[in-house]
């Protein structure tokens, strides 16, 4: 097991700024999401920060991603599992553009 503050000692995971972040990235990669380990990276950090900041009391946390490979829904506009979850559990809404337009609402939602 990789000690958390460990994590943040190896040069190669400066880029993660906490040891939380690094461990959400391991976690992440232990569940086959079928991405790519810089893709486990942003969604890590993206996980771990929307927490923080519904820690400090934040209502809604939003996520603009172009990315394919990291939103929720496939081509159709279905639910893509276990991005979905992930995202949801995490109360982050993910819009397809930085418009803030698409998806207006889907079932990526956070219900919070």
């Amino acid at each position: 097991m990789i000690a958390w503050n460990g994590c943040v000692n190896i040069p190669q995971s400066r880029c993660f700024h906490s040891a939380r972040r690094c461990w959400r990235a391991v976690e992440l990669s232990l569940q086959n999401l079928d991405l790519k380990p810089f893709d486990q990276a942003i969604l890590a950090a993206v996980l771990v920060r929307a927490h923080e900041l519904r820690d400090s009391g934040a209502d809604a946390i939003t996520f603009c991603e172009l990315d394919g490979d990291l939103q929720p829904w496939d081509k159709d506009g279905r639910p893509k599992e276990p991005l979905h979850t992930l995202y949801a559990d995490s109360g982050v809404l993910v819009y397809g553009d930085f418009a803030l337009e698409t998806p207006t609402k889907i079932a990526s939602s956070p219900q919070r």
